[in-house]
């Protein structure tokens, strides 16, 4: 029960920080600077990190997570599914914002849903 309040708080208050740019990103994203940009990217793919980290890395769960990642893919509406694919929209969008302006994007770390079938990839090498 810990773990879901967590989730739940944790997806509320990203949904907090992130409203400016997920809510009205055609308006505010125009204003982002190539930095600010590349910080959103970071961020997203911190929260994926995070949020597998937590979940199922720290506890071996490699099961669990080949299951979340089919409730991923599969659009599933569960709060931890579906945050992850709207931080997958966001990153791509925030990716196609910054390359429209010019941005080096390059650099920019993997979107939420790609982080985290990297970490399950990492995870099941026992790495």
């Amino acid at each position: 029960m810990k773990s879901v309040a967590k989730h739940v708080i944790c997806f509320i208050l990203v949904q907090a920080l992130l409203g400016c740019v997920t809510n009205r990103s055609n308006d505010i994203g125009k204003n982002l600077t190539c930095d600010q940009h590349a910080k959103v990217a970071a961020y997203l793919n911190n929260w994926a990190i995070n949020n597998f980290s937590e979940s199922y890395g720290k506890k071996g769960d490699v099961n669990g997570a080949n299951v979340q990642l089919f409730l991923i893919s599969e659009r599933a509406p569960s709060p931890y599914a579906a945050a992850f694919n709207r931080y997958q929209e966001k990153a791509l969008e925030n990716i196609t914002l910054a390359k429209r302006k010019g941005c080096n994007t390059v650099d920019y770390p993997l979107p939420p849903v790609d982080e985290f079938r990297h970490q399950l990839e990492i995870a099941r090498s026992g790495k």
